[in-house]
């Protein structure tokens, strides 16, 4: 230390020109011989800004892992036209403001391409149901028409002309609604007949302190290293997987797990109903169905009480009794199915 201080004090410094946070003053000379050796501060750094979006620049992402929200702009090992692009699309869909035009110098911002929803109707139409006295009253209502309101409801003209803007507005207002619903979808579950009990053949696992599976092998589920580590270690082949992850970040480790281990067999995703974290665990699920249909099982819902006759329904249901279904929940009163009406 006492080489480097004289090496130090032959040096000039200036005060930064863009704001730092730092635990000492640069232009002090002392401040550089005593971090070589004392504490970095680099949590209390961080702290000291919350709210903010960082990023790293230096030649791997060394410091991005100890600060949420951080983005390195290189990485060791990997392209760095790729990455520095990666970096700062990451922050541009964070709501950070980017200046492409600096980076894409005279190249014009194009339009998305979009296409027409044509709505277009080629099945037979219903007939249409025959006119009742209602259509006639707000037909009149559309239409304006005081004479034949007047008459139909046994009053004058003009207390039909001081409530006809209301009834007129309030009949669009109506209508509106029932066009935006008839272009919506919704979820519905359909009960479905309980399949024939059947057993579990081979081998199957358990991840996850919730996912009771008699007869199974059990495992906890920890990171994606260890976890892929215990897997590699099980004997094969593996029949089938149920993992009942308590969050979105245990089930993503569970899918990624599988496939550092090179594990195929059928993965089935275990939640509660009524839970906020079961429901981003559902939605990372059908994305996983997506991306690796090849090792996908599906999503069971299970309440937190589970008797004899929903574990064996549980059973049934990963043996296959329920064929091509992949979300299924599990109720006192029997099965439920996942429709889009």
């Amino acid at each position: 230390l006492a080489d480097f201080d004289r090496v130090v004090r032959g040096l000039s410094f200036s005060a930064p020109t863009v704001p730092v946070v730092s635990s000492g003053d640069w232009t002090d000379p002392g401040y550089w011989v005593s971090h070589v050796r004392d504490t970095v501060r680099f949590g209390d750094a961080i702290a000291s800004l919350d709210g903010v979006r960082f990023v790293e620049l230096g030649p791997d992402a060394v410091l991005s892992t100890m600060a949420e929200d951080a983005v390195p702009m290189l990485r060791r090992g990997r392209d760095e036209v790729t990455t520095a692009l990666t970096a700062l699309a990451t922050l541009f869909v964070n709501g950070v403001q980017v200046n492409w035009g600096s980076l894409f110098e005279g190249v014009a911002p194009a339009e998305l391409p979009t296409y027409p929803f044509q709505r277009e109707h080629y099945w037979l139409r219903p007939a249409s149901p025959a006119t009742t006295v209602d259509d006639g009253f707000w037909d009149a209502v559309e239409l304006g028409d005081l004479p034949t309101l007047a008459a139909e409801l046994g009053v004058d003209q003009d207390a039909v002309a001081s409530v006809l803007p209301a009834l007129s507005t309030w009949r669009a207002r109506g209508q509106e609604r029932s066009r935006l619903a008839g272009w919506q979808y919704r979820i519905t579950w359909k009960p479905v007949a309980d399949p024939v009990p059947a057993p579990l053949t081979g081998t199957w696992l358990a991840l996850g302190g919730h996912a009771d599976l008699p007869g199974a092998v059990r495992l906890p589920i920890r990171a994606r290293a260890v976890l892929a580590s215990d897997l590699a270690d099980l004997p094969k082949p593996i029949s089938g997987v149920l993992a009942a992850p308590a969050t979105v970040h245990e089930a993503l480790a569970v899918v990624q797990a599988l496939g550092d281990a090179g594990l195929t067999a059928p993965l089935w995703l275990l939640t509660r109903p009524g839970d906020p974290e079961g429901a981003r665990i559902q939605g990372l699920g059908r994305v996983a169905a997506l991306e690796h249909p090849d090792r996908w099982g599906g999503l069971l819902e299970m309440p937190e009480q589970r008797d004899a006759r929903a574990i064996a329904r549980l059973t049934s249901v990963l043996a296959g009794g329920l064929g091509d279904e992949t979300e299924i929940a599990v109720r006192g009163a029997g099965l439920l199915v996942r429709r889009l009406a």
